[in-house]
């Protein structure tokens, strides 16, 4: 996460981006789904981050129709071939017990080794005490590839 201030605003407001300065420069500013949220008061925790509904729609969004897609995604799809497949925020280690639900970013529904639907975690917490989210390599660079294309096209 990269945090911007904003020319010509108020010194104690920092917005938060998933994009690099360069590509914020490259595609000409930020839209609105490119903040993921903002900090005021110079005081940068969770409890003083308020995110970015637009963000979080258009991170379910590309979740819900990229992932799918996925090959590591389908082979997983598969082999559960009914329930859920859950997506959880890299920040949460693995093997130290259940996931907090706030590290849950969705689940989609499985029925014969195929996607029913997706089913965002409005719970889900962008910024914890235990760090930023952590999106998987491939999803990360889908979500900056979407607002990329979405703002130069």
């Amino acid at each position: 996460m990269f945090v911007v201030r904003p020319p010509n605003e108020v010194a104690d407001r920092h917005l938060v981006s998933i994009l690099t300065a360069d590509q914020v420069r490259d595609v000409g500013g930020l839209t609105s789904a490119a903040i993921v949220g903002e900090y005021r008061d110079g005081v940068h925790d969770p409890e003083h981050l308020k995110s970015n509904v637009a963000f979080q729609r258009m991170m379910h969004t590309v979740i819900e129709t990229w992932l799918p897609s996925s090959p590591r995604f389908a082979e997983e799809a598969r082999e559960r071939g009914e329930g859920s497949v859950v997506v959880i925020d890299g920040r949460t280690p693995y093997g130290e017990g259940e996931v907090p639900f706030v590290d849950m970013v969705g689940a989609f529904e499985v029925a014969g080794g195929e996607v029913v639907s997706y089913h965002p975690n409005h719970e889900h917490r962008l910024l914890t005490a235990d760090g930023w989210m952590a999106l998987d390599t491939p999803l990360h660079e889908a979500i900056v590839r979407h607002l990329i294309v979405s703002r130069s096209g």
